[in-house]
């Protein structure tokens, strides 16, 4: 381990835990095991004994191995100051380093300026329209992607595990800077077409074009878009705008 962390603590929970301790002998490590026989003429089969003696030094013992009682508070400071640099280093890499840069695409969102209000629904937008303050409150609580995005089309999606084909033929697509609600019953196959978009299926047989702008789908599609499963945790505090 050479001179790592763990070889400091390593030492030091050794030296806290055997240092001044005596370890009786077993009598399956007593050497040699005739009963009766004179402990001066016996000897503990354990590092660090004496002959004679059917007790062992747990500093003796620990010193057998390299662990120098004397390191103790010397390997705790060393790891006080393993423990500050490894901070410091994280603190410098989180500062100056670009954990965007690495290939995937960053997910802005932005508010939506007044002028959306022309994107609402039909109904709500006429009535906004028709009421100069009603599209002011409309238009503040709207919030939206940012405009820039790509078109995600899907067609012919087919899916089969074993002999049962669970998506058969499924096209769809998804416009940037709008919500795309999938819908259906309890089992209709709602998870199981979002895992294949979303690439996160390991088992079975896919199939179907999957095209962003008209193009192949990246290798790192699956790591670079947000997905929310079933089993997440939705914190109840997210922020929310007026």
């Amino acid at each position: 381990m050479g001179n790592s962390p763990l070889m400091y603590s390593m030492e030091a929970v050794m030296i806290n835990q055997f240092a001044g301790m005596e370890l009786a002998c077993s009598p399956s490590h007593i050497i040699p095991g005739i009963p009766g026989l004179s402990e001066a003429n016996q000897v503990c089969n354990l590092a660090g004994a004496t002959s004679g003696s059917l007790t062992v030094s747990g500093t003796e013992y620990i010193k057998s191995f390299g662990y120098d009682p004397s390191h103790l508070w010397r390997n705790f400071g060393v790891l006080i100051a393993f423990t500050v640099l490894y901070l410091a280093i994280s603190m410098v890499g989180v500062e100056y380093m670009d954990f965007g840069a690495g290939g995937g695409s960053i997910k802005i969102l932005t508010e939506r300026p007044t002028s959306a209000v022309e994107e609402l629904p039909t109904v709500e937008a006429k009535q906004a329209a028709s009421d100069p303050e009603k599209s002011m409150d409309v238009s503040r609580r709207v919030t939206t992607v940012k405009a820039k995005g790509s078109f995600f089309t899907f067609r012919n999606v087919d899916y089969t595990i074993g002999e049962a084909q669970l998506l058969h033929s499924v096209n769809g697509y998804c416009k940037p800077g709008r919500l795309t609600a999938l819908m259906g019953p309890s089992g209709a196959g709602k998870t199981t077409l979002l895992d294949n978009l979303g690439m996160r299926k390991r088992v079975g047989v896919a199939a179907g074009e999957l095209r962003m702008d008209g193009r192949e789908l990246a290798p790192d599609f699956g790591r670079s878009t947000a997905f929310v499963e079933q089993q997440d945790v939705h914190d109840s505090t997210y922020p929310t705008y007026p």
